[in-house]
């Protein structure tokens, strides 16, 4: 399977000149989609210091290391791909594919959770900067 990624004109009119020589006698299947924005390199900085702070404020507590903190949320807060082998099933839950505004929610939830549950204020950014 071979994607094609155009923006502007040019790259457009290149994608329609490569499906314009695709072999007529077979069958495609061809797709367009807008490409979605996948999360965003602050985003992920942004939620690694908060689960640092998250697994530095409830250590005494839970013994839970920032990894296992990771993991925890992922599998309460995240969706998840279900797999499938040989009769084993498994549910993968990634920030890795999020796109920006399925992180931000889930960043929400984290943010919410841990007020709320935790008594553990993790700031955005720029409340960091008041303090």
């Amino acid at each position: 399977m071979t994607k094609i990624y155009a923006q502007g004109k040019v790259e457009l009119k290149a994608a329609c000149h490569a499906i314009m020589f695709l072999d007529p006698v077979l069958e495609w299947e061809i797709d367009v989609n807008k490409k979605k924005k996948r999360r965003s390199s602050s985003q992920n900085a942004l939620m690694w210091m908060w689960l640092d702070k998250i697994a530095k404020a409830m250590s005494d507590k839970t013994g839970y290391e920032v990894h296992e903190i990771h993991i925890l949320f992922k599998n309460n807060f995240l969706d998840g791909k279900k797999i499938s082998v040989g009769g084993l099933d498994a549910l993968e839950q990634t920030t890795t594919s999020l796109t920006t505004a399925e992180m931000s929610e889930y960043l929400d939830k984290i943010q919410r959770f841990c007020a709320s549950e935790m008594g553990v204020f993790v700031p955005l950014p720029e409340e960091a900067q008041l303090r």
